[in-house]
């Protein structure tokens, strides 16, 4: 992605780095972002104190993530089809925090205040994404749900079936002429640094 990016934007300098550790000295930018992220972080407070290291007094944040699987529909009706026949994660799936910790409006706010961050803001998001088939739904989530799709990898074939078979089942009502319309929700929480 880092090579890509170079590609396409030469003129950036793009780096890869621990956000826990950043390479930069405090106060060293006016803003920060974080784009859905937040829930695969396995010690979200540290990296949230480390962001807020690097912004300068009065410096903003944003920081978004998913809200919960039966608003944002695309990742649930995976979760739903699992949770349905039973299967269980393979056993070497990292374990950490709940992904779904910040879905709660309480958890994320409290992220972002535990963190020193003042005018803290949390905003509530819905949009509808139209996918074309179930074959693209299907691989696309495979492709991109990490802990969802390691959980549908891990089952022998005749389960990997009946899970797609439940899949299908569960994205019917969502069916358009257009494709499957699939309603998706996030949260966008920010705040200030203070002085």
């Amino acid at each position: 992605m880092l090579e890509l990016a170079r590609q396409l934007h030469p003129g950036v300098d793009f780096r890869e780095a621990d956000v826990e550790h950043l390479p930069f000295v405090d106060g060293s930018f006016d803003a920060v972002t974080c784009s859905f992220a937040l829930g695969h972080l396995p010690y979200p407070e540290r990296a949230l104190v480390e962001l807020v290291r690097v912004l300068c007094v009065g410096g903003r944040i944003a920081m978004a993530w998913w809200d919960h699987p039966d608003r944002k529909r695309i990742q649930g009706v995976f979760r739903e089809a699992i949770a349905e026949l039973g299967a269980q994660p393979p056993p070497d799936v990292p374990q950490g925090h709940a992904m779904l910790r910040f879905c709660e409006t309480k958890e994320f706010l409290a992220l972002l205040r535990g963190a020193g961050l003042v005018d803290v803001v949390l905003d509530e998001h819905g949009a509808t994404y139209t996918i074309p088939d179930a074959d693209t739904f299907w691989h696309g989530g495979l492709g991109s749900f990490v802990l969802t799709a390691a959980a549908i990898r891990a089952q022998d074939a005749p389960m990997q079936a009946a899970i797609r078979a439940a899949f299908e089942r569960r994205i019917e009502p969502y069916r358009r002429a257009s494709g499957f319309a699939m309603p998706i929700a996030f949260k966008i929480g920010r705040g200030r640094k203070a002085a």
